[in-house]
């Protein structure tokens, strides 16, 4: 649908004499798509060739010669001398009154001059008056992020702010009410929750290496369906939607932008909505913020190196703090095997009871264990993400060459 805001700019921009390049280029760089700005030409062309044609100018028109005329000087005659005085008083008062009314205009129009610029009539002399505003928003990890208002010039209703990814990769639309916050500790990511909206939705932006987040946030694929969402500046993008109709559970919808792989590596952008129910509208409104996004193609490259950097920084530590859990759950083996000998008076036996059995299952994870025992002796390896750590009865809780193949660690 044709903005007339838009429509109207144009128009004054060009009769202020600047090229069509010359708006396109202020409209893009100010969030509008180049599909609106060429539509708004268009419009303003068919308006134009639907006008009635101009007067056509007389070519044969000459001025007026007004010839002067001569005269005679008559002989001045003499005035009474009141006469003279007052017609000199007279003049007087009007050029003292010339000079105020110069001199309080002046100073009037000085002090009221940024009211006066912004008259409709004023404006028109003065097509480029109108500058782009900036403002700062303080972001969760002390960075700043530049929300770029559009022009007043251009849409004065206009209820939406930019937002400009930090990492310079992407920008996009959002509700002014929206409040943002911007984590780069991992993953960089915008987090988004708009209260007028009625569910009170939480919105996550982020890009994405290779569908890692993706899948994290996804982790029953039975419940979940892809389906074409068009295309964003000439990306492929997906619509991923929770199909379940239980009320109890939250409604997710994430939208994936696709942006092409680069040195093996995928590289993507997702946006995914949370909320403690289904309303349509709000789909329709997000739908509205993944549509407006543009796609800076320059640093796409250097984004991709920088998520990888990342990504394999989060993953080293993931796998430490899950072989730190490893740990504590094989320890846990130990403490069980203590309590069998303490019944049996033996650790025979040990590895095929009920007893191991039910400290396997405090495992958070899959591991790979092995288990062996003795009347005397009991021991249990695992491997880690680093080698293997193994637990036996005289207290060692420590690295191991190997899986145990008898009731003491190999160290």
């Amino acid at each position: 649908m044709i903005n007339q805001q838009l429509v109207d700019f144009i128009k004054q921009q060009l009769q202020a004499g600047l090229t069509k390049e010359k708006i396109s280029s202020e409209l893009l760089a100010n969030g509008w798509n180049s599909q609106d700005v060429e539509e708004g030409f268009n419009t303003v062309t068919v308006s134009a060739s639907t006008l009635p044609p101009a007067p056509t100018p007389v070519s044969n028109f000459s001025p007026i010669n007004i010839n002067p005329v001569s005269f005679t000087q008559s002989e001045p005659q003499s005035q009474p001398t009141s006469v003279k005085i007052k017609s000199i008083f007279s003049k007087s008062i009007f050029l003292f009154a010339l000079i105020l009314f110069l001199l309080v205009g002046g100073i009037s129009t000085y002090y009221f001059k940024d009211e006066i610029i912004k008259l409709p009539v004023i404006k028109d002399f003065f097509p480029n008056i109108t500058a782009l505003q900036d403002v700062p928003v303080q972001t969760v990890d002390t960075q700043t992020v530049t929300q770029t208002e559009q022009p007043d010039n251009i849409n004065q209703n206009s209820s939406l702010s930019i937002y400009n990814d930090p990492n310079g990769l992407y920008s996009f639309s959002y509700p002014k009410e929206a409040e943002i916050e911007y984590n780069s500790s991992g993953i960089p990511s915008v987090y988004m929750r708009i209260r007028q909206w009625d569910s009170y939705p939480i919105i996550y932006i982020l890009p994405d290496i290779n569908d890692t987040m993706f899948s994290s946030i996804f982790t029953d694929k039975n419940k979940y369906t892809k389906s074409s969402f068009g295309s964003i500046s000439t990306y492929p993008s997906y619509k991923y939607t929770d199909l379940s109709k239980d009320p109890s559970d939250v409604y997710s919808v994430t939208y994936v932008i696709d942006l092409g792989s680069y040195n093996n590596t995928k590289l993507s952008i997702l946006f995914n909505l949370l909320s403690d129910t289904y309303i349509l509208k709000e789909a329709e409104k997000i739908e509205e913020i993944v549509k407006s996004l543009v796609i800076n193609k320059n640093n796409i490259v250097s984004m991709t190196n920088t998520l990888l950097v990342k990504l394999n920084a989060m993953q080293k530590m993931q796998k430490e703090l899950g072989d730190n859990g490893i740990k504590d759950d094989l320890n846990n083996i130990r403490v069980s095997a203590e309590v069998y000998y303490n019944k049996s008076n033996s650790y025979a036996g040990f590895c095929a009871s009920s007893d191991y059995e039910n400290a396997k299952k405090g495992f958070t994870q899959p591991v790979t264990l092995s288990c062996k025992d003795s009347v005397t002796a009991f021991a249990s390896s695992v491997v880690l993400s680093t080698g293997y750590w193994c637990v036996d009865n005289l207290g060692y809780s420590g690295t191991s060459k190997s899986l145990n193949t008898g009731p003491t660690c190999i160290k």
